[in-house]
């Protein structure tokens, strides 16, 4: 019986250390916050942000934006925003665009 036990713990350790990397809620928080900060930087007004899941290393969203130019008046924009988790380790990369 202790075989057993044993080796059902060593199972749940491997399968546990084979897993693959996915967004968590603390990633999409910090995904926000750097398209935001991004947009602000090119002079955007950022209104909202938003960001699901469409699986577990894959995010898909948008930007709306207003922005202020001279001549015009306000703009209002929404950018298309994507986001893929690397299978390795974890890093991911972005991108939004009109």
């Amino acid at each position: 019986m202790k075989g057993k036990s044993l080796g059902a713990a060593l199972c749940a350790l491997a399968m546990a250390g084979c897993q693959q990397p996915s967004f968590s809620d603390d990633d999409i928080a910090n995904l926000k916050s750097e398209i935001t900060a991004n947009a602000s930087a090119q002079g955007f007004t950022v209104q909202e942000v938003g960001l699901i899941r469409t699986d577990d290393r894959e995010l898909s969203g948008f930007a709306k934006l207003a922005k202020d130019i001279d001549g015009y008046g306000i703009i209002n924009v929404t950018w298309s925003c994507s986001a893929t988790m690397s299978r390795d380790d974890g890093q991911y990369v972005w991108k939004c665009a009109p």
